[in-house]
This record gives C-alpha cells, structure tokens and sequence, in this order.
C-alpha cells in the first residue's frame, strides 16, 4: 500500500497526558494524537496514495492538514487554558 504520512511534534509540557490525547482522538479521526516514548507530544495524518494524487488533490491533503493543526491549536487554547497569540498581536 502507498501511503504519505504527515508527522508533527509539539513543544514538551503541552498536554502530553493520555487524557488529553484520548479526548483529542475521541473527537478527530484523521489527525491523531499520541504520547511518544520520550513522552513528548505527537501529531499524524496518513494519506493513501493508492492510484496515486494529482496535484490538486495534494493541495486538498495540504490544506486539510493545516485545517488540522489549526484546530488542534484551538483545542490546546481551549483545553489548557492558553492565551490567544491573536489577541496578543498588535493592531497594524
């Protein structure tokens, strides 16, 4: 099977509980989250590539996994009481 894989790692001390993560997973079926062995933090998105992709539809995966990370940037604002970095930004 052909299969792209989008990995991502976030900051130690941000919500590497399993509680957090199995919150996190309950909700989302294509980003997951797991706890790594060094106990930081990690994010994945597969993507099948069987009969291969075309440009646009890897755009479409591309912007998918930016939507992604994006919400679970809302969720660690949301879930661990974050300050919102807009909010904080001055008015240009």
């Amino acid at each position: 099977m052909r299969l792209a894989a989008f990995r991502n790692r976030v900051r130690k001390g941000a919500g590497e509980h399993p509680e957090f993560v199995n919150k996190w997973n309950s909700k989302k079926r294509f980003l997951q989250a797991f706890v790594r062995t060094d106990g930081q933090l990690g994010v994945a998105y597969d993507v099948a590539t069987i009969g291969g992709l075309n440009a646009a539809n890897f755009a479409d995966v591309l912007a998918w996994w930016n939507s992604q990370l994006a919400e679970l940037a809302d969720f660690f604002k949301e879930e661990l009481n974050l300050p919102d970095a807009k909010a904080d930004k001055p008015k240009s």
